[in-house]
């Protein structure tokens, strides 16, 4: 029946019958405009759900901060149900009241709770009085630099300014002798000159150097400053560089040191008080439907499961309330989606009042919602206008209000237009968060702290002469170093009160008497106090006790609040009852501290990222100051990538962002380890000169003297000798110099390395990464267009086939033909489709991706013993492969662009598994990645390169400069030899004048 047909129908097709095409031709383009509005159609369906809050899903880390919140909520609830069973109220505390200066409880007894009457109005409030010691609090420093211009007055360094002319304005030389009377070689000022230092000019040095240990977050409260200043000459025309070092600190000492070379922490007085209050408990801000209410019941049905014993009810109200808590958050979001799938396709029948003169950007703001919101589309349309092309298509003459309306419209803007997907998908979350916090309103402890902080500021400054410190002899006849001399320091006690709403983490109060108040009120159970539990077992009831006691001591700070609380309100109530007198209690809270644990809201021991600080600080310490710092901090913000981070949700901004601090990190380290080393050999140049102009001068005087004893007919040559002496002593000490930097030097060809590999990392992700979806979208339109040419050409001979009688009953041997066509058709909208969920995937697999990665990387680390050095060097390691793992995670995502095409005509056997632009991305990333590492390489070699022709300019200069000792030597005899000669004319003068 169907080979008559054919037979017709084939040649047929192969008649031409419009513009030079044959009907299979023509058939072939209709199908693929067909194709094309389909896919038009998906895309702006896409754009307008976007528009209007469509999210991808909701992620892990908005539910995850709910549950936190949650958790938080019974755990304050179970501490005042423990209260209320102990019978404790705040108003059985002892009243007092605030001092007049806001800070001060007016009380003689310290460290204790107290029921705050008229000044805090609501007697529900406890309030805990401070009198105890602080960590520095390193985040208020900068508050204090007004106090530096008053430590710092030039009245203050006017005797020190003094001394310091009279220093230089004469000769100097501190040679003392030792124990066994032989001449201690020390410092000399020859010849004398001017300092170029005023009081004034003292005082702003001191000031800098304040500032910079007050604005540089020092952690050991100390910041070194150096003064350089010039010592001029007057009568030989010369200049010498002197300096005067500034050491600003916190504290009237200097800071000490643990026996493995830590600073230790530096204490301050701190004084004030702390008042905690209990906020919302009943949800009282919550609407009768709204979240807060089914918050409300949820956490009382997990307080109550708890306080029965039933923590596998309890983990089912807090999923239930999650589960319901999304559904409710989808519902919220699908309600606010338009019934208009085509957005502003149909508000443009108006274009009467459009100005030909009105700018594009001004135009662009057509596409925004009513209330201003941003779209996918206004995006599109700066995109567009920025980039200076022309995307006009046939039909935008007709809607001059919408720039670019029908290439925006079309699905072709996919490949350019994935990172405004993005940004509005971040946006779309972004609201989604402010939703719930509008609509959710959890219980919570509102924590007051006014801290009353005494910070001692001090500068002691002393002289640098020649590059050495002077030393001076003391009464007991030994020399002593200038700068421990304190009558040469300024020093003042600056205080600041800081408000805060949390409990400051530097109290001791806090920090270090956490276990006391818990072995105070809560002791260890023995056994011989279980005899009042008569329903329960000794065991049970001292394994209940003991494991509660446990539970508080491993809490971590930010949990310990309210326990401070409770712990508190127990010691400093007048009633006797404690928690484990009531052996419910003591259950209650183990179920409290399971439950959290269980739901991951938080852990008894903190979990820090993988130990790189180890060998970074290792190798940079020795290389730069502030490399160690600027590495460890971007390597472990490298690690945190994929991890939800606040207020960001997409993972494409937060990898390009990782990327740029990086490559900006890099840069940064690059030129603070080659300006450490330019300073370094500059150091060093002005030491040795100093040394050569020295050793001249002395080798000129001791001419003189060879001269004045040549007149007595001793032939002696000091000058010479004194003046090889001095050429050794420079040599000596460059070679010193040199020696130790080398040392560190050696660190070199490591930290570039780690840079490089850096480097790498940063360019991939703020360069490549953000690339790929192009290259793939694009290599996927060109696959496309080549298909229809391919197509065209091939139609005439599938429409032959027709008539060979073999084959498909129907189709005959066209079926793969047809089959071929069916993927040109499709193509547009599985592409589109394809970008789409490409960029919604890295909202879902990058932060799964990078939270197994994070829980196999600590078991690597601890699946061995070795020594901090070996687990730091892996963990470098472990960094680097993370940083390779995220971009293939990034790449996988992305894939889908091509896979979506090819693999879904595969459930037809119709696949055309081209995997359009997969191999090119992987050669472009080759050749980045390579260009990467070559640039890397190539600043690493120029700073190496430019170090050692620094070194090299410094070794020629010295070499060079220290041939001028053996001048003066040669110019000191000269003019011995002139005078020796002026004066045997005058002798001859006078003997021939004589009278005979």
């Amino acid at each position: 029946m169907w080979m008559p047909i054919r037979a017709i129908f084939g040649p047929l097709c192969v008649v031409p019958v419009k513009y030079g095409f044959c009907l299979a031709q023509i058939v072939l383009l209709y199908a693929v405009l067909v194709g094309v509005q389909l896919a038009n159609y998906v895309w702006n369906s896409v754009e307008t759900d976007l528009d209007h809050t469509a999210i991808p899903a909701v992620p892990s880390s908005l539910l995850n901060s709910v549950k936190t919140a949650v958790g938080t909520s019974v755990l304050y609830k179970s501490v005042q149900k423990v209260a209320s069973n102990l019978g404790l109220s705040n108003s059985d505390l002892p009243a007092t009241s605030i001092m007049d200066n806001h800070y001060e409880c007016n009380t003689n007894n310290m460290n204790q709770f107290y029921r705050v009457g008229s000044s805090a109005g609501n007697n529900d409030n406890a309030t805990m009085c401070v009198d105890s010691r602080s960590t520095l609090p390193s985040e208020l420093l900068p508050q204090l630099t007004s106090y530096s211009y008053t430590m710092c007055q030039p009245s203050k360094f006017k005797d020190f300014n003094t001394l310091m002319h009279w220093f230089y304005e004469d000769s100097y030389d501190d040679d003392y002798p030792n124990s066994d009377g032989v001449l201690h070689d020390g410092i000399k000022v020859s010849p004398a000159g001017f300092p170029a230092i005023s009081a004034s000019s003292l005082s702003q040095q001191c000031v800098s150097a304040v500032d910079g240990l007050l604005t540089s977050m020092s952690p050991s409260g100390v910041k070194a400053y150096t003064y350089n200043f010039t010592v001029s000459n007057s009568g030989e025309q010369t200049k010498t560089n002197q300096a005067i070092i500034m050491n600003a600190h916190l504290g009237n000492t200097m800071p000490m040191h643990s026996q493995d070379g830590a600073v230790k922490p530096l204490y301050v007085d701190a004084v004030g008080n702390i008042q905690f209050v209990f906020s919302n408990q009943d949800y009282s801000n919550g609407n009768p439907n709204s979240y807060s209410k089914q918050a409300n019941n949820s956490t009382n049905n997990i307080v109550n499961s708890l306080y029965s014993n039933d923590i596998n009810q309890a983990n089912a109200d807090l999923n239930s309330y999650i589960n319901g808590l999304n559904k409710s958050l989808l519902d919220y979001l699908s309600t606010s989606q338009t019934s208009n799938p085509q957005g502003v396709a149909e508000t443009t029948a108006n274009t009467s009042g459009v100005n030909s003169n009105t700018s594009y950007y001004e135009q662009c703001k057509n596409y925004l919602l009513p209330n201003q919101q941003i779209t996918m589309r206004y995006l599109e349309c700066l995109q567009l206008e920025e980039s200076n092309q022309t995307y006009n298509l046939p039909g935008d003459h007709l809607d001059p209000e919408y720039p670019f309306k029908s290439y925006i419209d079309s699905w072709w803007i996919g490949g350019e237009s994935y990172l405004s997907i993005d940004q509005i998908m971040n946006n779309n979350l972004e609201s989604a968060e402010d939703e719930l916090n509008q609509a959710l309103s959890y219980p919570g402890m509102n924590i007051l702290s006014t801290m009353h902080y005494n910070i001692p500021l001090s500068v002691y400054y002393y002289p640098i002469v020649n590059g050495n410190v002077p030393q001076y002899q003391g009464q007991d006849k030994q020399l002593h170093s200038i700068k421990d001399m304190k009558s040469n320091s300024v020093s003042t006690t600056a205080g600041i009160i800081s408000t805060t709403q949390t409990v400051p983490n530097g109290l001791s109060m806090v920090s270090s008497t956490w276990s006391n108040l818990i072995y105070q009120t809560i002791p260890a159970c023995t056994g011989q106090d279980s005899n009042k539990y008569s329903d329960k077992s000794e065991a049970a009831v001292c394994r209940n006790i003991n494991q509660l006691q446990m539970n508080l001591l491993n809490l971590p700070n930010e949990w310990r609040p309210p326990f401070i609380y409770l712990l508190d309100l127990i010691k400093d109530s007048p009633k006797t009852e404690k928690i484990t007198d009531i052996a419910e209690n003591v259950k209650f809270l183990n179920n409290v501290f399971e439950f959290l644990q269980v739901n991951g809201i938080y852990q008894p021991t903190t979990v820090t990222s993988v130990p790189v600080y180890a060998v970074i600080d290792k190798i940079f310490n020795r290389l730069s100051g502030n490399g160690a710092t600027d590495v460890t901090g971007v390597m472990n913000e490298l690690y945190q990538l994929g991890i939800p981070a606040d207020n960001l949700f997409s993972t494409i901004m937060q990898a390009q962002q990782v990327g740029a601090d990086t490559v900006q990190a890099v840069i940064n380290s690059f030129m603070s380890i080659f300006d450490n080393y330019q300073q370094q050999f500059n150091n060093v140049k002005n030491t040795a000169a100093s040394m050569v102009k020295q050793g001249a001068e002395e080798s000129k005087h001791l001419a003189y003297l060879d001269s004045s004893l040549s007149l007595f007919g001793a032939s002696t040559d000091f000058s010479s000798l004194y003046a090889s002496w001095s050429q050794i002593k420079v040599q000596l000490y460059m070679a010193a110099q040199i020696g130790s930097m080398s040392m560190s030097m050696a660190w070199l060809p490591l930290a570039f390395i780690v840079l490089g590999s850096l480097f790498t990392a940063g360019i991939s992700f703020v360069v490549m990464m953000p690339l790929i979806p192009y290259f793939l979208f694009w290599a996927g339109t060109i696959v496309w267009v080549l298909s229809i040419l391919e197509g065209l050409i091939a139609m005439p001979l599938v429409a032959l086939v027709l008539v060979y009688p073999e084959g498909h009953e129907i189709l005959g041997h066209a079926s793969p033909g047809i089959k071929i066509a069916l993927n040109i058709i499709f193509r547009p909208v599985l592409m589109a489709i394809g970008v789409i969920a490409a960029i919604a995937l890295t909202y879902v697999l990058i932060t799964y991706s990078a939270q197994g990665f994070h829980l196999v990387a600590p078991l690597v680390i601890n699946n061995f013993s070795s020594s901090n050095m070996v687990q730091g060097i892996v963990s470098c390691f472990l960094i680097f492969i993370y940083s390779s793992f995220m971009m293939m995670a990034f790449s996988k995502c992305f894939s889908v662009i091509y896979l979506i095409p090819d693999k879904v005509f595969d459930w037809i056997g119709a696949s055309s598994n081209q995997r359009a632009g997969a191999e090119d991305v992987q050669q472009l990333q080759g050749k980045t990645e390579g260009l990467a590492s070559q640039s890397g390489q190539a600043m690493g070699s120029g700073v190496q390169q430019g170090i050692q022709a620094k070194q090299t300019e410094t070794q020629s200069q010295v070499q060079a400069d220290s041939q001028e000792i053996q001048l003066g030597a040669q110019r000191g005899k000269n003019f011995a030899s002139m005078s020796k000669a002026a004066g045997e004319d005058v002798a001859k003068g006078v003997a021939e004048g004589a009278p005979e």
